[in-house]
C-alpha cells in the first residue's frame, strides 16, 4: 500500500508484534486481546502485551516454577492472590528479563499493574474467573515529577 501514512504503518506493525508476543503468553491471553480490541488502541494493547509478558515470567519464576508461561491456564490465574501481585510490584524494583537487569520506577509499576488489573477485570467480568484479586492491590503512590528549568544563561545560549 503506497499511500499508507505513519499511523497506519505503526498500527500494522503493532498488531504484528502483538501476534508475536501472544506466542510467548498463555493461550487465554488471545481471548483477552481480542475482547479489548474494540476499546483500546494497538499501542495500548502492545504495551499491555509487554507488561503481561513480564508478569507471567515473574509467575513462572516465583510461583509456578516448573511451568512455562504458555502452559498457564485460567485455573492458574484464578489461584493468583493479591499478595502475589504485590510481590510482583516489589519484584519490579529490580529484576532480570531475557538476560537483562532491569528496574521500574513508580510510574512503570503503575502501568504494569494497570495491565494486570485490566486482564483480571476482563476475565472476572466474563465469568471466567471467580474473583478479581488484582482490584485489591493499591496503585503505587506517584510522586510529582521534578520540573527541570533552564537558567537564563542556558536560554540565551539556546536562542
Amino acid at each position: 500500500m503506497k499511500n499508507e501514512n505513519y499511523y497506519t504503518k505503526r498500527n500494522i506493525h503493532d498488531i504484528d508484534r502483538i501476534g508475536e508476543l501472544l506466542e510467548e503468553l498463555p493461550s487465554f491471553c488471545e481471548d483477552y486481546f481480542l475482547g479489548v480490541e474494540s476499546r483500546t488502541s494497538s499501542q495500548t494493547r502492545l504495551k499491555y502485551a509487554y507488561d503481561l509478558r513480564i508478569f507471567f515470567d515473574f509467575l513462572c519464576k516465583r510461583r509456578y516454577r516448573n511451568l512455562a508461561a504458555t502452559d498457564l491456564t485460567l485455573a492458574h490465574l484464578q489461584a493468583i492472590t493479591h499478595n502475589d501481585i504485590e510481590l510482583f510490584l516489589s519484584y519490579l524494583s529490580h529484576y532480570r528479563f531475557n538476560g537483562k537487569s532491569l528496574s521500574c520506577d513508580e510510574r512503570a509499576k503503575a502501568r504494569k499493574l494497570s495491565a494486570v488489573r485490566a486482564m483480571f477485570k476482563y476475565f472476572f467480568n466474563k465469568g471466567m474467573i471467580d474473583v478479581d484479586n488484582a482490584a485489591k492491590v493499591p496503585t503505587p503512590k506517584l510522586h510529582d515529577k521534578e520540573i527541570i528549568r533552564l537558567d537564563a544563561g542556558e536560554v540565551s545560549e539556546l536562542i
